[in-house]
């Protein structure tokens, strides 16, 4: 909630589908922020905006996925786990420990779980 935008994030067949709604200046600034704060391993492979009326939206959430259409999502290759998620794997005090699929955004899903 740092830029104070309510909306939601969901993925479709074709990538994700994120709607906001704030002050104008603040959705800029949202949207300079995608590419330039992006996880490693996103791939921004396009970007399309459409000005939509306001809902009075509160709060923001990750949405249900949509089925539907052709797919177009690209399978991320794997890479190794990255160095955040060993710490959480071997630490007894973690809730992930001992967690064989543990993941994030900078390394990835495994292409086993896709």
């Amino acid at each position: 909630m740092r830029l104070r935008l309510a909306g939601f994030v969901a993925n479709d067949m074709q990538g994700a589908v994120v709607e906001v709604e704030g002050a104008e200046d603040q959705v800029s600034r949202f949207l300079e922020r995608l590419a330039a704060e992006a996880p490693p391993l996103s791939s921004i492979q396009g970007l399309a905006t459409t000005p939509l009326p306001p809902t009075g939206e509160v709060g923001f959430k990750i949405a249900d996925s949509w089925l539907g259409g052709e797919s177009q999502v690209l399978v991320s290759p794997d890479v190794a786990t990255c160095a955040e998620c060993i710490q959480e794997i071997f630490d007894p005090a973690n809730r992930r420990y001992g967690y064989p699929f543990t993941n994030c955004t900078g390394c990835g899903p495994r292409f086993t779980i896709v």
